[in-house]
């Protein structure tokens, strides 16, 4: 819960202060997560918010690897 909570919040803070979100590399720490996260809803929320980011930024974000998409699924 702590960590759906956590990934959906970093397009929230970006909207307010995008220097935070880069200064603190959230979207790097999301796309590792996006690799190696197990929990289907904080898999879920980490697709919805890096591609809430990736329009905020106009820059793809995400990568879908076949092992993201299994883990999808």
């Amino acid at each position: 819960y702590v960590r759906k909570t956590a990934v959906l919040c970093v397009p929230k803070v970006y909207e307010i202060t995008p220097d935070l979100v880069d200064k603190g590399g959230f979207i790097q720490i999301m796309q590792k997560m996006l690799e190696k996260e197990g929990n289907s809803l904080v898999m879920a929320n980490l697709v919805v918010s890096l591609h809430e980011l990736s329009i905020m930024k106009k820059k793809k974000l995400m990568k879908i690897t076949p092992d993201i998409l299994h883990k999808l699924l």
